[in-house]
């Protein structure tokens, strides 16, 4: 029975175990390894699920994690995967990728990106495949697509700037503004929000992160000390219930 517990543990006394919840709110105790890095384990675990996720994030605790470490800094964690979509938007001469969540809307995606390289523009607007988009267009419709950013004075309700009464849905959204001068060929993959590149020398970079909200899903941080517990009990040796009591022996009937 000590064995059972202890298989839970690695070598050096750290867990092996991990729990790992994924985007469709499904959850899975796997083991770890330091060969194994944490981009590995959650995409088998996707394919597993067969769950289509180009672009996500691992989180522990709402601190973001390297996807490229060992999957050993999550033992006796739970990481929770959360799913990002990926916009490409051309303004102007720059190429910019736009990284977020899904269910943001496509005028509150592109706020960031206007206010740094269309700071003066009249009723920009968002085309795909050159017909306009509705700013209200949920990104997760369009993740992977390739938008356009341009000017333009015809149907003011689709100018990205226009009035919005949804005052609060932005509140939870925090922008960084950073500048990068490396050259047009270099493309970053990060957590941020936005990372762009450009097809001239000096190129810039708006991120816009997201401040950490309440989890999407409540478990228990024993977890791991309950599973080794219900082993311990499930391996532990049963008594078999007694057996019922023999009937009285009644004597034989006396024949006349």
């Amino acid at each position: 029975m000590i064995e059972v517990v202890k298989s839970s543990q690695s070598g050096n006394g750290s867990c092996s175990l991990c729990r790992v919840v994924l985007p469709d709110g499904a959850t899975s105790v796997v083991g770890v390894d330091d060969g194994v890095t944490v981009r590995r384990l959650v995409d088998r675990l996707l394919q597993r699920r067969n769950l289509p996720c180009a672009s996500y994030d691992v989180l522990v605790r709402d601190a973001l994690v390297d996807c490229g470490a060992p999957s050993s800094a999550l033992g006796g964690r739970e990481a929770r995967v959360e799913r990002r979509v990926v916009l490409r938007v051309s303004v102007g001469s720059r190429a910019v990728a736009v990284r977020c969540r899904p269910a943001r809307r496509l005028r509150h995606v592109l706020r960031p990106v206007l206010q740094r390289y269309l700071p003066a523009a009249r009723a920009p607007a968002a085309l795909l495949a050159g017909a306009p988009l509705h700013p209200d267009t949920p990104v997760a419709e369009l993740d992977g697509a390739r938008i356009r950013v341009v000017e333009t004075a015809a149907a003011p309700e689709l100018a990205l700037d226009a009035a919005d009464d949804d005052g609060d849905s932005l509140s939870d959204v925090a922008l960084r503004l950073q500048d990068d001068c490396d050259d047009s060929q270099s493309q970053s993959a990060s957590r941020s929000s936005v990372s762009s590149t450009s097809s001239v020398s000096e190129s810039g970079r708006v991120r816009a992160a997201l401040r950490a909200g309440p989890p999407l899903h409540h478990h228990p941080p024993d977890f791991l000390d309950n599973l080794r517990e219900t082993q311990k009990q499930r391996l532990q040796p049963r008594t078999p219930p007694p057996l019922p009591p023999k009937p009285a022996q009644r004597a034989a009937p006396t024949v006349v």
